[in-house]
């Protein structure tokens, strides 16, 4: 999903240059209905970059709660060596 967030942003960064481009050749009327164009490419751009950050950030806590242990054990004790090989099994 980072990968086609990062391939979508690059996608409306290329159309915004050629968009621009395209409106220094075009007479006032065309102007205007392309403006509105964009415009509404840029909302949903916006729509779904957001879509993939919420499904982003839902599957980085997932991860995270499952990488959590919720079951807490004791330490084991350890006896300590006292050189007596019998004491220490």
């Amino acid at each position: 999903m980072r990968k086609t967030s990062k391939e979508l942003e690059t996608a409306l960064a290329n159309c915004n240059e050629l968009h621009n481009k395209m409106l220094e050749v075009l007479d006032s009327k065309s102007v205007e209905h392309q403006i509105e164009w964009i415009r509404n490419m840029h909302v949903h751009y916006n729509e779904i970059s957001g879509r993939i950050q919420s499904f982003i950030a839902k599957e980085r806590d997932l991860e995270n709660a499952q990488k959590q242990n919720p079951l807490r054990l004791e330490k084991v004790k350890v006896p300590l060596f006292t050189e007596e090989k019998r004491d220490y099994p």
